[in-house]
C-alpha cells in the first residue's frame, strides 16, 4: 500500500488537548472517520493500520500512545485500544440524562436535525437498547 502526500493531507489531524470534556467524543469521531480512510486505501493488515493510525494523528497522540504502552510494560505492536481509553471522559450519566431531557428542538429546525442531535446526546446516556425509546418519545 503506497499512499501519496495528497491522500494522507486529506487526513485531517487529531488534537487531543481540546476540551477534556468533548475530546473522547472527538476522538471516536477522528477514530471513525480514520477507519473509514483506512477501508478505502484497502489496509487490512493490522500492523500497517496501526502504523498508519499512528502517522495520521501525529506526534501528541504517539507521545501518549506510546507512554501508556511503556506504563504497562506493553510492546508497542499491541493494544491499540489505548488512546480510546485515555481520551474517553467520565461521563456524569444523570446529568447528560438531565441535559438529554431538557433538549428542545430549535427554531428552524427541522425534525430531522433534532432527531439527530437527539440520537448524538443518548449516546452519552448509557441507554444502550432504550435509545430508541428515549428518542421519539
Amino acid at each position: 500500500m503506497e499512499l501519496s502526500s495528497s491522500d494522507v493531507s486529506q487526513v485531517k489531524w487529531f488534537n487531543p488537548h481540546g476540551d477534556p470534556s468533548n475530546v473522547g467524543i472527538a476522538w471516536q469521531r477522528w477514530l471513525r472517520s480514520f477507519e473509514l480512510y483506512a477501508v478505502g486505501r484497502g489496509v487490512k493488515n493490522a500492523e500497517q493500520k496501526r502504523a498508519l493510525l499512528l502517522h495520521l494523528c501525529r506526534t501528541e497522540v504517539q507521545d501518549i500512545f506510546f507512554s501508556l504502552e511503556e506504563e504497562e510494560g506493553q510492546t508497542p505492536t499491541r493494544n491499540q485500544r489505548k488512546p480510546s481509553k485515555h481520551f474517553q471522559p467520565k461521563i456524569n450519566v444523570p446529568y447528560e440524562r438531565y441535559c438529554f431531557r431538557s433538549m428542545a428542538q430549535e427554531d428552524g429546525e427541522s425534525i430531522e436535525k433534532f432527531i439527530v442531535r437527539l440520537r448524538q446526546r443518548a449516546v452519552r446516556c448509557n441507554f444502550q437498547k432504550q435509545t430508541r425509546k428515549f428518542v421519539t418519545k
